[in-house]
């Protein structure tokens, strides 16, 4: 198992987790707005599924293929037999449940302070600054 490294930078152009097929990995819907070499960034489902499957040095989408919405997480978790809680754990996807016709939204925890605060990186489809810690 490789030492988890957090990410409190946008991802390199050219990162295969962050694009879609076929210059990528990636399977989720392009983000908006569209960020050169990196497809998959502006949008919190493509983003959170990049991420997960970049720490887990995969080389390619191994879960979250396709993940319509943010809450979709959740449920995708139990049908591929991952861990759900309510601690949070470093790498784990942080699921926002939406209300009303919203779709909710995902974060990746990157780092878990003494305090039990967190910092996570994240992105969101159509939002001015495409990755945010």
């Amino acid at each position: 198992m490789m030492a988890f490294k957090p990410r409190f930078q946008i991802p390199e152009k050219g990162n295969k987790y962050y694009n879609r097929k076929p210059e990528g990995y990636g399977t989720s819907i392009q983000g908006y707005p569209l960020q050169s070499g990196l497809t998959c960034l502006s949008n919190c489902v493509g983003y959170a599924a990049a991420r997960f499957n970049e720490i887990g040095n995969y080389g390619y989408w191994k879960f979250f293929n396709y993940p319509p919405n943010a809450e979709e997480f959740w449920k995708r978790a139990d049908s591929e037999g991952l861990k759900k809680g309510s601690e949070p754990k470093l790498g784990a996807i942080l699921v926002f449940e939406g209300i009303g016709s919203a779709a909710g939204h995902v974060a990746v925890v990157e780092q878990v302070n003494a305090d039990r605060s967190i910092i996570t990186s994240e992105s969101g489809y159509g939002a001015a600054k495409p990755f945010w810690t």
